[in-house]
């Protein structure tokens, strides 16, 4: 049994039994990089309140939030595996889903000496590149009809959110963020965090799509 009784069996026999192959299948990371994932994020979750103890654990919530980025699965139907409630188990996968892009995004992005980069192809003046895509959830049903016009995709035919990445010619990520209605088009994301990338820019052009 399980450390909390019954619950979350089904996700800690994955990562105790899954071998490397699988474990990369099922949660989308290797070992290695699962291990990094834990070993920055593990420390940053609140502590239960009023002493008791957490129904879900840090590793149970980031096993989980990796899972359910991997799999696309309704987080209703992820929430019956754990044997936790639908409320419980939502907030625990975004808790994780915050502390992961706050403690692991900034590290992985690259941050290179603008004029030592090769320019793109065709454009001399570019060294960066933009683009903006979104995460699909699948609860878009539940929503209010206010929230379901501004979490729709138009482009893609989808609620979700949308994130934006900043690649170098290079293909190295310097610049990512997330978290915004997916019917907010990608210009116009680009200009509300224009001022954050503008002194990495340097005056060099940078590359977007009209989409």
């Amino acid at each position: 049994r399980s450390q909390h009784g019954c619950k979350c069996i089904y996700i800690r026999e994955a990562y105790m039994e899954a071998n490397d192959e699988d474990f990369k299948f099922f949660f989308g990371v290797n070992r290695a990089e699962y291990g990094y994932i834990e070993g920055n994020c593990s420390d940053c979750f609140m502590p239960s309140r009023r002493g008791r103890r957490a129904k879900l654990t840090p590793r149970d919530s980031l096993l989980w939030s990796l899972r359910w980025l991997r799999s696309g699965i309704n987080m209703k139907e992820l929430a019956k595996l754990s044997y936790v409630s639908y409320v419980t188990f939502h907030r625990a996968i975004w808790q994780a889903l915050v502390i992961m892009e706050e403690q692991i995004v900034p590290k992985l992005l690259f941050k290179p000496p603008i004029d030592e980069l090769p320019v793109a192809l065709h454009f001399p003046d570019a060294k960066l590149v933009v683009d903006g895509t979104i995460q699909q959830f699948t609860c878009g049903a539940t929503l209010q009809f206010k929230d379901r016009q501004t979490f729709f995709s138009h482009k893609h035919k989808a609620y979700g959110i949308k994130s934006e990445v900043i690649v170098a010619t290079t293909g190295q990520a310097i610049f990512a963020r997330s978290g915004f209605p997916a019917s907010i088009h990608d210009k116009k994301l680009f200009e509300l965090g224009q001022a954050e990338v503008a002194t990495y820019l340097q005056g060099y052009a940078i590359i977007g799509d009209s989409a």
